[in-house]
């Protein structure tokens, strides 16, 4: 998301221009991310390549969708821009869940899934995109756009301390490499 939004952001918006900083951070954090991912390259197969083109579209189209939110919607809501997205997403998401898994009444709803589900619509989305449309509201988007960068430390790092996983070196350089670009990126000189 930050490779595309920081070009739309200096192209749309005229409080933020690029800058060698913010291009070197943002490259430097791709780079960390790839770095974190490096040893699961090839494990997908072929349909992995298709997966990761959705990646790449789905990266631009969020980018865009943020930076002209910045331009032109921050007097929507929070709330409502959130409301109107999740239910959009929600009727196409469980009609091709009901076509591809069947019936969710018919699932074996253990505890762990319930509270899991649970757990990832309040955090992971409702409370996430409020927090994400008024970060947007109130500061430069090209810094909101970042937040995807660090996203897959945390969660690296959630596995290691609820999963039992361990860090190798690829965490820990990819990782530096991250938290060092995204400060190259949003911190002023």
């Amino acid at each position: 998301m930050p490779l595309f939004g920081l070009p739309l952001a200096h192209h749309y918006l005229e409080s933020e221009p690029l800058t060698l900083s913010k291009i070197a951070g943002v490259i430097l954090g791709v780079i960390g991310v790839a770095i974190v991912f490096s040893g699961e390259l090839g494990t997908g197969g072929p349909i992995a390549l298709w997966a990761s083109a959705g990646i790449i579209l789905a990266a631009l189209a969020t980018a865009h969708a943020g930076v002209l939110i910045k331009l032109s919607g921050t007097h929507i809501d929070p709330p409502v821009m959130a409301g109107v997205q999740m239910l959009g997403g929600c009727i196409p998401l469980l009609l091709a869940g009901t076509a591809l898994e069947g019936n969710p009444l018919g699932f074996d709803w253990t505890g762990l899934a319930v509270s899991t589900l649970i757990y990832l619509t309040l955090m992971g989305s409702v409370v996430a995109f409020l927090m994400y449309y008024w970060l947007i509201r109130h500061t430069a988007v090209s810094r909101v756009l970042m937040i995807p960068l660090v996203t897959p430390l945390v969660a690296v790092l959630f596995g290691i301390a609820f999963g039992g996983e361990r860090i190798g070196w690829h965490t820990a350089v990819g990782g530096t490499a991250i938290l060092v670009g995204v400060a190259l990126a949003v911190l002023r000189a």
